[in-house]
Parts: structure tokens; C-alpha cells; sequence
């Protein structure tokens, strides 16, 4: 697998993987914690933006479109939201 695909993988994982931190925590002491996959979320997204740069900058051929930079900003943005304890709390009980 060369280093284009791998930074598309991770870019197109990253949003995914911040949607389903919403979903994990909504099944309270189930399988995966909420604050884990949005941890991962930010990881794959991170990674996944910084690759698609360093990808586009070595290989002038083969560029990564900029769309799988947004698509991992984005996921890295939901999966920090859900990562933070305070974060779904603000959201879903504001009286608190």
C-alpha cells in the first residue's frame, strides 16, 4: 500500500469514526467509549490532514484532492468534540 492510499484511508476514516462517536454515546456502558472513538476520530483526522500535505508536497503527479484534507479536519473537529467529557454535556444539558 503506497502513501497516497493510506492518507486517503485515513482522511476518508476520520469523519465516519466522529459520527460514531455520537452513537456510542447514546449505548451508555457498551462495548466502545465515546471518549475513545472520538479520540481516534481526532488521530485519523490529524494524521489524515498532515499526510495529505506532505503527500502533495513530495509527489507533484499524484496529488490528494483537497476534499480528504476537509473531510479529516472535519472528522478530527467531531471526534475532539466528543472526546472532551464537557463537550456532549453543553450540547444535550445545558441547564448544567
Amino acid at each position: 500500500m503506497n502513501e497516497t492510499t493510506k492518507t486517503k484511508a485515513l482522511c476518508a476514516v476520520a469523519l465516519p469514526m466522529g459520527a460514531f462517536a455520537h452513537v456510542c454515546m447514546f449505548y451508555i456502558g457498551g462495548p466502545l467509549d465515546y471518549r475513545i472513538v472520538g479520540a481516534g476520530a481526532v488521530v485519523c483526522g490529524v494524521l489524515g490532514a498532515t499526510g495529505v500535505r506532505k503527500v502533495n508536497r513530495k509527489m507533484r503527479g499524484r496529488r490528494v484532492s483537497n476534499l480528504y484534507s476537509v473531510a479529516a479536519i472535519l472528522g478530527a473537529l467531531v471526534g475532539l468534540f466528543y472526546a472532551s467529557m464537557i463537550g456532549p454535556f453543553i450540547v444535550f444539558f445545558p441547564a448544567i
